[in-house]
């Protein structure tokens, strides 16, 4: 209903795949086997190479992409409680310093999650729903603490609202999961996943 309130979320997106995906070459670079090297040797620099390609471009998403959505798709939270009456603090660049400690206080979980979905894309089909529940679990950290920021800058705040949202995660997760791969199948229209996740989690802190 509102175009104008996607743009900055979908800019800011395709930037952190593009800082993601140009770590992950760095990596893959620097690990592959120099000129001359060959044998087993060579294998092992390849092997390395190609480990430390998505592991680098991941955790570079692990930590970019949260504080992405914290200072960015808030714009998208703040329509939806506006549009249900609540107050809004409108907290910008003060709310960084929060989302930075709490993707510390998370980084167990996100690293977890991030190693299951790495593994599962090996399981064929299964594994493509277990890598898309994984990285759906993430992002429901993400799209809840970005909604919480527009009550409360404050980590405390933010880190009690994404405990008693836990369940409401963990079950948003499967449907989101779903989306994710009908999306991903456009490709194009993946890129409304997370801001969609974003405002979902908005109208669902909005009710009782």
């Amino acid at each position: 209903a509102r175009p104008r309130l996607w743009w900055r979320p979908l800019v800011a997106q395709m930037a952190v795949l593009t800082v993601a995906l140009a770590a992950g070459v760095a990596a893959a670079l620097a690990c592959w086997p120099a000129e001359g090297v060959t044998g087993w040797a060579k294998w092992q620099g390849i092997l390395l190479a190609s480990g430390a390609a998505p592991a680098a471009a991941g955790l570079v998403w692990m930590v970019v992409a949260p504080v992405v959505t914290a200072l960015v798709l808030d714009s998208l939270v703040i329509a939806v409680r506006r549009e249900q009456g609540l107050s809004v603090d409108d907290g910008g660049l003060r709310s960084l310093p929060a989302a930075l400690v709490l993707v510390a206080r998370t980084l167990p979980a996100r690293l977890g999650w991030m190693a299951l979905g790495l593994l599962s894309l090996v399981l064929g089909p299964f594994g493509a729903f277990t890598a898309a529940y994984a990285m759906a679990r993430t992002a429901a950290l993400d799209a809840f603490d970005t909604a919480l920021a527009t009550e409360d800058v404050s980590a405390s705040h933010r880190w009690a609202g994404l405990q008693a949202h836990q369940q409401d995660r963990v079950l948003g997760a499967v449907p989101a999961a779903g989306l994710h791969l009908l999306l991903a199948a456009t490709f194009i229209a993946w890129w409304c996943w997370m801001p969609a996740l974003v405002c979902g989690a908005a109208l669902r802190r909005s009710r009782p």
